[in-house]
């Protein structure tokens, strides 16, 4: 059986997926400008949609939309009645798109990740192809809520815990911590160690920018400690506005101190003030500590797990 993918213009989708093209040295400009080109420029703007044909006849799509520095892909969808070997194939042919893209980038890593899935039809077809294809899951997380119109309790106050708000001038703090907090990790996300700078520049530019975020240091007898970073941003299906907590850490000899806690309060606090009404979090799921704490302070999960693929 011959199959052919077109590429066409399309303006809705649905079930999300992230695919990030992620290179561990330094991408060429040119490389970046024809990921810009193909995704998000010229007659495809701004859309790409893969329509799979079968004799001539589309049977499935699959659409992707740059954003926020990665690109959005939904998984894909066929038609009704379609068989499970034509649907299983079809995903082949898809994800060989994006190992084409992968070559053409010279990229030394491809990841994609799946939002929600769970309860989609073809959800056990997309990631059986990942895996077939060398792609090997590497984190599941779910989001999780805070409802920030609802009154907080109130906690203890640590006296000699101090939190002040991060601007330009510490940005060094910030990166110098950000590696002191992730030298032990429950995370199985890239962290990026080996170049905290950029990845940190990158999560300022996230939802509406660094000039409506929440960035907060702690620091406990003159020495840091900790921190939480959250940039404001909208959410479907959640009205007014809402804040992403981007990063939350601490020291490991400081930790089970309540300084997490204390900075989330305190996030949640301005955010507040700031007139935020949700404040969502991403959690892996092996990281209980994290769950743990998130759920007492009044976090919820949101329905469906999100799966993270690495090809390296």
């Amino acid at each position: 059986m011959t199959q052919s993918v077109n590429v066409e213009v399309v303006t809705s989708g649905s079930a999300e997926c992230w695919f990030r093209a992620i290179s561990a040295a330094d991408p060429e400009p040119e490389q970046l400008g024809r990921l810009q080109q193909l995704l998000a420029g010229g007659s495809l703007n701004p859309h790409l949609r893969l329509i799979i044909e079968r004799d001539g006849i589309p049977f499935g799509r699959m659409a992707a939309q740059i954003k926020e520095g990665a690109v959005r892909f939904w998984l894909p969808s066929f038609r009704l009645g379609t068989s499970a070997e034509i649907r299983q194939k079809a995903m082949e042919r898809l994800v060989d798109e994006l190992l084409v893209l992968r070559l053409e980038l010279k990229l030394n890593q491809l990841c994609v990740e799946t939002r929600p899935g769970d309860d989609l039809p073809d959800n056990a077809f997309w990631l059986a192809t990942l895996r077939t294809k060398g792609f090997a899951e590497t984190a599941a997380y779910k989001v999780y809520v805070l409802h920030l119109d609802k009154p907080s309790e109130p906690r203890t106050v640590q006296p000699e815990l101090r939190t002040v708000s991060v601007d330009r001038t510490r940005d060094d703090r910030i990166i110098s911590l950000y590696k002191r907090v992730n030298v032990k990790t429950l995370e199985r996300r890239d962290l990026q160690l080996d170049q905290p700078a950029r990845y940190l520049e990158s999560l300022a530019e996230l939802g509406l920018g660094r000039n409506h975020s929440t960035w907060i240091l702690a620091t406990r007898s003159g020495h840091d400690v900790g921190y939480a970073l959250a940039n404001q941003a909208r959410r479907d299906g959640f009205p007014g506005m809402g804040s992403w907590l981007l990063e939350l850490g601490c020291v490991v000899e400081e930790r089970r101190t309540g300084i997490a806690s204390a900075l989330v309060v305190e996030v949640a606090k301005r955010l507040r003030i700031a007139g935020c009404r949700w404040l969502f979090s991403t959690i892996d799921e092996i990281n209980l500590p994290s769950v743990s704490l998130h759920t007492k302070l009044g976090f919820e999960a949101l329905p469906g797990r999100h799966y993270v693929y690495r090809l390296s």
